[in-house]
């Protein structure tokens, strides 16, 4: 199906404003607005290398086995003042972890994220969440700006052979998460959720990525990963990975650590179920009011981090590295 062509202020923009299937591989390589709902099909990859502007109502969704890639590309807000809904990429929580099972969405080469409620959430949205989580996240060199929540897991475990669980194969790698003042949220009537939020998954892992939470607003500050009965790993990026010594300590030129800076409370972790490893390793924690928080998970290590407590103003109860 053809989309219409509007005039805009810069010459023409094509401009999606009904509910559209991509059911085979399409390259988006102009600048769209989009005002309603695109579902990527199983079998099918959708490629935005230019910029989408998202109206309010307007959200992609990633079937199992569809693909979305953001190559470069920006899905921003197109009016002004009001915020998008963002991407639901869709699992079957009942499958192994794998591309023909789950959607996936892939990030890279300064891919940017803007203005949504949910960047990307790994289920549909509402009640169905719970049912069709399992989605698969990959960002590379990536960028979250000013959204309600960049990344929502919802419960997943991959059951392998045996019973044993495997780990969720999400990674982040050299990715900016930030929210400053130049976000709508007074705007939309909403508050700052958090950076990224993990419930009842194991394994995510973020390398060499960097957290801010860059707003005057000091009563505000959230978290930037916040788990619940949830697994992960904060690690450094070594550019160098994959030399002749990939098992030898990086060395510092090559090392990309993860920062966090900003925050109530950068990382915490809150456990009332089931327990998952969480390594937190050669993390930087910078003018955080506790860098971060453990409760109930007796399967942490915290090492080489690096605190620097400097209180964050109108802060009275002082500042902790580890708590």
């Amino acid at each position: 199906m053809k989309s219409p062509i509007a005039s805009t202020g810069f010459g023409y923009q094509l401009v999606t404003p009904y509910d559209t299937t991509i059911s085979q591989n399409t390259l988006w390589n102009l600048e769209r607005s989009l005002a309603n709902t695109v579902t990527i099909d199983s079998g099918a990859v959708l490629t935005i290398t230019n910029t989408i502007h998202c109206t309010d109502n307007a959200r992609l969704i990633v079937r199992p086995g569809g693909k979305l890639v953001v190559d470069g590309g920006t899905l921003t807000s197109a009016c002004s003042g009001e915020m998008w809904q963002g991407i639901e990429v869709v699992g079957d929580r009942t499958k192994h972890q794998l591309a023909q099972y789950q959607g996936t969405v892939e990030l890279r080469n300064g891919a940017t994220i803007e203005n949504a409620h949910c960047a990307i959430r790994t289920g549909l949205a509402g009640g169905a969440g719970y049912a069709t989580a399992g989605g698969i996240i990959r960002a590379e060199d990536a960028h979250f700006v000013n959204n309600r929540r960049s990344v929502e897991f919802i419960s997943y475990m991959d059951t392998l052979a045996g019973g044993s669980l495997g780990d969720n194969v999400s990674r982040f790698q050299n990715t900016e998460f930030i929210v400053n003042d130049n976000n709508l949220f007074a705007a939309n009537n909403c508050d700052f959720i958090d950076h990224v939020t993990l419930w009842q998954v194991r394994g995510v892992e973020f390398e060499g990525c960097t957290f801010k939470n860059l707003t005057s607003d000091l009563t505000n500050r959230r978290h930037a990963i916040y788990a619940e009965d949830a697994g992960f790993t904060v690690t450094t990026y070594c550019e160098q990975h994959a030399s002749s010594q990939p098992e030898c300590e990086c060395p510092e030129e090559y090392a990309t650590h993860c920062d966090f800076s900003g925050f109530a409370n950068a990382v915490e972790v809150n456990t009332t179920g089931e327990q998952y490893p969480v390594t937190v390793d050669g993390a930087h924690f910078f003018n955080n009011i506790t860098g971060v928080r453990i409760n109930g998970n007796n399967y942490t290590t915290v090492t080489r981090c690096r605190f620097n407590q400097s209180s964050l103003p109108g802060n009275s109860r002082g500042n902790y590295g580890l708590y």
